[in-house]
């Protein structure tokens, strides 16, 4: 039976006897109580105990073997038998604190057979490089924040696989039991270094579980059962530091989580590059649009190629006729099933790849603290203006642990004077402090295009018959997302953050018609996000259906986000839904920019617009 007690007693007790023993001895006898995995465990434990060569912790006296070895027994005793969770819990530190390689690694692992069939070399060795630390930032404290290595190390962890999350957990208690060094100290001392862990274990424990319930609850217990013995003993109640208000915290090339931001980008096992479309998803996918595809796996019609990635990509493009995109869709379907999913709640169909077809996803956030490290000096001109642009917009009071980089800026494969600045603000609020700081800005690189610019856009491409010049004109000129800076066009995406996110995929959508309506804007508070919407009132059906009240507009659609303001009396195109949420009474909406759009009809007629006078 579990019991926090015991396992104390029984931490105290076997650092003990790999402090006096053989620890071979002693580590066969951890792995026999392992059940069906126990004689590989003695394997793995004989590999650890060479690997660290007899290094001691911090108390000279304990090996430091004995830590990766005993978190095993720890997580067993915790229920935790999923044999994932255990070799990464052996493992973890084998490549932070030993000389084993990479490669040695990879041939240990493939040499243990006994591994379950869902269980993959490359996963094992993702989850430690997780949880390896950086040595090379500092670990110097810092006022009111974490120091830069436990920030950029908390940033890998945050959203990564259940098995990384209880490994992390238990290894935060491990870091409560192994105080002495630090009791040894003068009192000053003693007791600034004592808050100083209490800050780093909380803030830990608490970022990496928030907003999750897949980890192991008694992983938690025991951590917990352990702080409060610890804050009791030595008077200490010390806060944690919330991940919102570390400001270099940040995503990474690993996220496992359900909330994959909008406008980021993941590749999938098979190679194809998609950008994300939208901050909420259907449980165990992630809505998206297929970006580049390596042209040996499919053959599309109509689309252009480029070399990027070491391959000949094909440029998957939805802006093309309707027919073509059709064959597309065709022939990606017959090929990869899994990218069309029907969601039965909205009797309508997505772009998607499922959770375990993702390989890589690209930290925004990650890459936008990277490139601030390099010297202005050492930037191209357009990396220059993607600085200067981050300057910009941090005078708004947004900090740069809130921005991030995206697409080509952030892969690195832009064409100066051709590729847009794609950057992203996280937190609505965020958002709005970006855009009404954009609105009044004033820079000598800052341009946006004039009533005069637009107007000749809307002359020269024709854009929409729905619009007139003069609507389209209106509607353009005071949005304050994409203009140019230095010449280069840049774009801002307002992200939501996992605790705003407002989508519920459990709502039941019935599509009635495509309709025509009016109504007036009593908030736009969404309107900055994708998807987006506007709440409305004094509504009216023009077209297409019978009276019903419209509760608000829903685009999908990034040309219809920022279209209109609080007070604005608004027209616009769009599939009418009735909508049961699983609480309160049903109501109607209507939809911009669903998939279907760009293989039907509705796609040419849909639009949003504020009326002009």
């Amino acid at each position: 039976m579990f019991s926090c007690a015991a396992i104390l007693n029984e931490y105290l007790q076997i650092k003990k006897e790999f402090q006096e023993k053989d620890n071979y001895q002693v580590a066969t006898t951890i792995a026999g109580k392992l059940g069906a995995y126990s004689s590989q465990f003695e394997l793995i434990f004989r590999f650890l105990i060479d690997a660290f060569e007899n290094k001691k912790r911090f108390d000279h006296k304990t090996p430091l073997v004995f830590h990766s070895i005993f978190l095993v027994h720890i997580l067993h005793a915790c229920g935790e038998h999923n044999v994932k969770t255990l070799l990464t819990a052996s493992l973890h530190d084998i490549l932070e604190d030993t000389p084993v390689t990479d490669g040695e690694l990879n041939d240990f692992i493939q040499s243990l057979h006994f591994l379950d069939t869902d269980v993959s070399t490359e996963e094992i060795i993702e989850n430690i490089k997780i949880l390896t630390e950086n040595k090379q930032l500092s670990r110097e404290p810092v006022p009111k924040a974490l120091p830069e290595r436990y920030q950029e190390h908390l940033g890998r962890i945050m959203g990564s696989r259940k098995e990384v999350i209880n490994v992390e957990i238990v290894d935060r208690f491990c870091d409560l039991m192994d105080l002495e060094y630090i009791l040894e100290l003068p009192e000053e001392k003693k007791k600034a270094r004592l808050e100083s862990k209490m800050i780093k274990v909380k803030s830990f424990v608490e970022n990496i579980t928030r907003n999750r319930h897949d980890f192991n609850s008694c992983c938690l217990e025991l951590f917990n059962y352990q702080l409060k013995l610890v804050e009791s003993e030595h008077q200490l109640n010390e806060k944690a530091i919330p991940i919102d208000s570390v400001e270099e915290i940040n995503m990474t090339s690993t996220n496992n989580s359900d909330y994959f931001p909008e406008s980021t980008l993941i590749d999938t096992i098979d190679g194809i590059q998609c950008k994300v479309y939208a901050n909420s998803h259907p449980h165990g996918l992630v809505i998206v649009k297929p970006k580049y595809v390596p042209e040996e796996l499919i053959e599309f019609t109509g689309m252009k190629k480029r070399f990027l990635f070491e391959k000949c990509m094909t440029r998957f493009n939805f802006f093309n006729d309707k027919e073509i995109v059709k064959e597309n869709l065709k022939r990606l379907r017959a090929k990869f099933p899994w990218f069309v999913y029907t969601c039965p709640q909205h009797q309508n169909w997505f772009l998607v790849v499922p959770r375990d077809q993702i390989k890589k996803y690209y930290g925004p956030q990650e890459g936008l603290r990277q490139l601030m490290k390099v010297p202005e000096s050492d930037l191209d001109p357009y990396l220059k203006a993607v600085r200067g642009l981050i300057n910009l917009i941090v005078e708004s009071g947004v900090t740069i642990g809130n921005l991030g980089i995206s697409h080509s800026t952030l892969l690195g494969n832009y064409t100066p004077g051709k590729s847009d600045i794609d950057l992203l603000v996280f937190g609505k609020s965020n958002g709005w402090k970006v855009i009404h700081h954009m609105e009044q800005a004033k820079h000598p690189l800052l341009q946006w295009k004039s009533e005069e610019d637009w107007a000749k856009y809307y002359r020269d491409r024709v854009v929409s018959k729905q619009y007139s010049e003069k609507e389209y004109v209106y509607n353009m000129v005071r949005k304050r997302d994409d203009g140019f800076f230095d010449g280069n066009v840049f774009s801002i995406f307002v992200i939501e953050k996992e605790d705003e996110l407002w989508y519920d995929w459990e709502e039941k959508h019935s599509p009635l018609a495509t309709v025509k309506v009016r109504g007036t804007v009593t908030d736009a508070a969404h309107s900055h996000i994708r998807p987006g919407y506007y709440e409305l009132s004094n509504t009216e059906i023009v077209e297409g259906y019978t009276a019903v009240p419209i509760q608000r507009i829903v685009t999908w659609s990034r040309p219809f986000l920022l279209q209109a303001r609080k007070g604005d009396r608004v027209e616009s195109v769009g599939l009418l839904e009735k909508v049961k949420p699983k609480y309160g009474p049903e109501y109607f909406q209507v939809v911009l920019g669903y998939s279907d759009t760009y293989t039907s009809d509705r796609g040419e007629q849909e639009y949003l617009k504020t009326l002009v006078n």
